[in-house]
């Protein structure tokens, strides 16, 4: 049986459906979605995150995940500011198409400029 904490939507959707929680305590979690670890991660990171998995094989968008990540200081993935700083042709070299590095950059100015809580 597989282990682990869950966050607390999760868990009251366990408790709602017996039947799904313990499937959900056997299976390993769903690709992409937020591991225990993840949890605490500003909301634009999970934005972000979403934002270049989105229509991607899991393997794909996780590659180019790691590619935008290894663009700046660290693991963790670039700050607003740091997305904003970053050239379209590093971004792009990292794998993002135009729409997503657009999305990206629409995202990190309005988190930036305060109009979005990050």
């Amino acid at each position: 049986m597989v282990s682990r904490p869950a966050p607390k939507l999760v868990r009251e959707l366990a408790a709602r459906d017996p039947a799904l929680g313990r499937a959900m305590q056997r299976l390993a979690p769903f690709p992409g979605f937020p591991r225990p670890d993840q949890a605490r991660r500003p909301h634009f990171h999970a934005l972000a995150r979403a934002i270049v998995f989105q229509q991607l094989a899991g393997k794909a968008a996780e590659t180019i995940h790691g590619r935008v990540v290894a663009l700046t200081p660290g693991s963790r993935f670039p700050t607003p500011r740091e997305v904003l700083e970053l050239s379209d042709e590093r971004l792009r070299g990292a794998g993002l198409s135009r729409n997503k590095l657009l999305a990206l950059r629409d995202l990190a100015g309005k988190i930036d400029s305060s109009e979005l809580a990050g």
